[in-house]
């Protein structure tokens, strides 16, 4: 399998140059940047200009200067007439004039590919007030050897592509391109789940347009994915699902955004990247039955296992018997260090039934080893106000809450059962067929 990396729409990179691109480095994060002595020639510092156009035009609008914005996005399309996002602030500022519009996206279309461009518009804005210094390189390129004559680094979580050119063995930055990474994100497990990968690979050839689709822009460059990192990385992940035995295998692609039950979208795709388990953050799930709570609390374990994440899954009812059963034959301390070892605990279905004392004993005990050194996952049909009385005991309860709850990642979801609606729909298109 290769992957491809797109030339972006209207990168002006000279041509004899694209053949020699020797690597090709995709991060999750270089903010963390490494100073050269010399300072590289500040070539490219600015934007490039489809991009400077439509930044300018989003800042237009946001200072009520409507008319030079859509003078602005007039000229941009001349140049650029498929540059989508210049399209969509079009229609906004044209319906604007007849009636006032609250958000970007105010024209009727489709409402996953308008929250792309959303956020398409949030990153290059982002992009344009954190200009990189160019005297600095990304972290992550230290020394160049001398065949390869450029690298090329992309901060997924900037969605920014870097091109470094190799002086002397040194890495010095040339130009920066705003870029689009995989529709779920980064992480690429396996064909088909529409995410970016994140390595060092190498660029292999190079396909002109003719041979492409627009979808690739001025051409593409295949990248040597999957290589012996890759296939390493993909043998851990399969020991860290295996030992996380989740009640479901769920991929991030196949969440349902369109469903009407309060699950915003930028907010789970954050939860998603897995920077909350990094810093030792807990997420309570609540809903009522029915909903998905179940589904995408291992749809976030699953994404902890490809972050690398030991990850550790288990209903409520099961968990407090299990610990019983290791009080009994002398094993508690043991099963309890193997919990408290995990980066993430997984507790489903929490609350069904009220706790006996030595349950509830045995929850503060694991989260009084885990506060501030590993995260928790609760999912719950009880909205989080009802959980004292499911945990029984006041004072215990005070203890539980007061480490689980008042810092916690939210997500309340409501509306009616997932299942009853897609047994709605089956039932509907059946009868359509007949």
């Amino acid at each position: 399998m290769t992957r491809k990396l797109a030339i972006p729409h209207g990168a002006r990179v000279r041509a004899v140059t694209l053949p020699l691109l020797a690597t090709v480095v995709l991060a999750g994060d270089v903010s963390a940047m490494g100073s050269h002595q010399s300072a590289a020639a500040r070539v490219g510092r600015g934007l490039q200009l489809p991009e400077a156009m439509v930044v300018q035009a989003l800042m237009d609008i946001r200072d009520n200067r409507l008319s030079a914005a859509l003078e602005r996005v007039n000229a941009l399309l001349a140049i650029k007439p498929d540059f989508r996002l210049a399209q969509l602030i079009k229609g906004d500022l044209l319906m604007a004039r007849a009636r006032p519009i609250s958000n970007m996206g105010a024209a009727n279309a489709p409402a996953e590919r308008i929250n792309d461009l959303r956020e398409e518009a949030r990153a290059r804005l982002a992009r344009s007030q954190m200009r990189p210094p160019t005297d600095l390189v990304p972290k992550y390129v230290l020394q160049m050897q001398s065949e390869q004559r450029y690298a090329i680094v992309v901060d997924t979580a900037k969605s920014t592509l870097y091109l470094l050119e190799n002086r002397d063995g040194t890495p010095r930055y040339v130009s920066d391109y705003y870029v689009t990474v995989g529709k779920n994100g980064t992480n690429k497990s396996r064909e088909g789940d529409k995410k970016t990968p994140v390595g060092v690979y190498r660029v292999t050839s190079q396909l002109p347009k003719a041979q492409l689709g627009d979808f690739y822009g001025g051409g593409a460059f295949p990248i040597s994915y999957p290589n012996e990192w890759d296939e390493r990385q993909g043998r851990k992940l399969s020991r860290l699902l295996k030992g996380a035995r989740f009640r479901y295998r769920a991929g991030l692609e196949e969440v349902d955004f369109r469903l009407h039950r309060n699950l915003e979208k930028n907010q789970f795709m954050r939860l998603a990247d897995c920077r909350w388990i990094e810093d030792h953050q807990d997420l309570i799930l609540t809903g009522p039955c029915g909903c998905g709570k179940s589904f995408l609390a291992s749809v976030l374990g699953q994404q902890a296992c490809i972050h690398g994440y030991s990850v550790c899954y288990w209903p409520a009812g099961k968990l407090f018997e299990q610990m019983k059963l290791c009080k009994a034959d002398g094993t508690y301390l043991r099963e309890l260090a193997k919990i408290t070892k995990r980066r993430l605990l997984m507790i489903d279905d929490f609350g069904l039934e009220v706790l006996d004392t030595t349950s509830r004993l045995i929850l503060l005990e694991i989260l009084e080893d885990r506060h501030g050194r590993a995260s928790s996952l609760f999912s719950s049909q009880l909205p989080v106000s009802q959980w004292h009385q499911a945990i029984g005991d006041p004072t215990i309860a005070d203890a539980v809450c007061d480490r689980i709850v008042h810092t916690a990642h939210r997500i309340e979801l409501k509306g009616e059962s997932v299942r009853k609606l897609y047994a709605r729909r089956s039932a509907e298109a059946k009868k359509e067929l007949d």
